[in-house]
């Protein structure tokens, strides 16, 4: 004898019956290097990915990254979508500019779990992925996240991505060259950085 599924659903659901729908399981990067704290400048920097929209409420992207020992923000990409090719693009131009790290700390992203950045870090980069559901793995990102938010994208309406991206973009020259951090002595993530050049 053949059931109808829809027959059976409806009965289903007219006795109250709940369905167990069945959870994704959570992405897990391979990690290339073990949990480490950075000691130096290009030791360990942390990448993250923010969201905000336009006035037509279309998203925005934002990538960010950190040199966890400097605080420096590294990336500067502000774009509709960033995909696993783009964030690619935009590391290697970081790293023609200022050198690799020595360990890249990320969450479990699509963008980052994927095989086109794991290709970029090849040997040369360690790959941290913290714990599924554990922001505060990644702090010095996710401070630098919520700083961004209270100080700029709360305080914008942006009228399109263009406004955006200079908007954004004079926002992390700003804090490279003018936030004061007392972890760092008081003094801006780029003096506290060329003072390790000089030092």
């Amino acid at each position: 004898m053949e059931i109808n599924v829809k027959k059976v659903q409806r009965l289903w659901r007219e006795e109250g019956l709940s369905r167990k729908t069945p959870t994704k399981q959570a992405r897990k990067g391979k990690r290339t290097s073990p949990m480490v704290k950075a000691v130096r400048p290009n030791h360990v920097w942390s990448i993250d990915f923010q969201f905000d929209v336009t006035r037509d409420g279309r998203p925005v992207k934002i990538a960010s990254m950190i040199d966890e020992f400097t605080r420096e923000s590294l990336l500067d990409v502000v774009e509709r979508n960033i995909d696993a090719n783009e964030l690619a693009r935009a590391l290697t131009r970081v790293f023609a500019e200022r050198g690799t790290p020595e360990v890249l700390r990320m969450d479990n992203g699509p963008e980052f779990v994927s095989k086109r950045l794991a290709r970029l870090c090849g040997d040369r980069i360690g790959m941290f992925f913290i714990e599924p559901g554990t922001p505060w793995n990644n702090g010095f990102v996710e401070s630098f996240n919520n700083f961004r938010r209270r100080e700029c994208l709360r305080r914008h309406d942006f009228a399109n991505i263009v406004e955006a991206r200079e908007i954004i973009t004079e926002f992390h020259r700003d804090y490279n060259y003018h936030h004061r951090h007392s972890s760092l002595g008081y003094l801006t993530p780029r003096e506290f950085a060329q003072q390790q050049v000089a030092g």
